[in-house]
């Protein structure tokens, strides 16, 4: 699977144009893991990421040309290890994003 930025003809970019040009944009808030006040972040990337999805199961032949499986990202993975001040921020959430990615049938 690659994650790349998104074109002008991406599926649903009609409803998120601010999307065009980037492949992720994330923004919340979080909590020191001592407390303390709340803090806003704000990530975008326009990087490219591969990573590689287990699809077990799957057998395309000729009789047999269609497949589905549905495709999971575990956001409770997306910020480990990321140092929301660090200036590579962005690519280590779109690293985590790409790791988080599971498959069912």
């Amino acid at each position: 699977m690659v994650f790349a930025p998104a074109d002008a003809d991406a599926e649903g970019l009609a409803t998120h144009e601010d999307m065009e040009g980037r492949t992720l944009m994330l923004e919340g808030e979080w909590t020191p893991a001592g407390g303390g006040t709340s803090r806003s972040f704000h990530l975008e990337s326009n990087g490219v990421f591969n990573t590689e999805v287990v699809l077990d199961g799957v057998a395309l032949s000729e009789e047999s040309l269609e497949a589905s499986r549905i495709l999971h990202l575990t956001y409770d993975q997306w910020l480990d290890g990321v140092d929301l001040a660090s200036p590579d921020a962005s690519e280590q959430v779109l690293r985590n994003v790409a790791r988080a990615v599971t498959s069912e049938h």
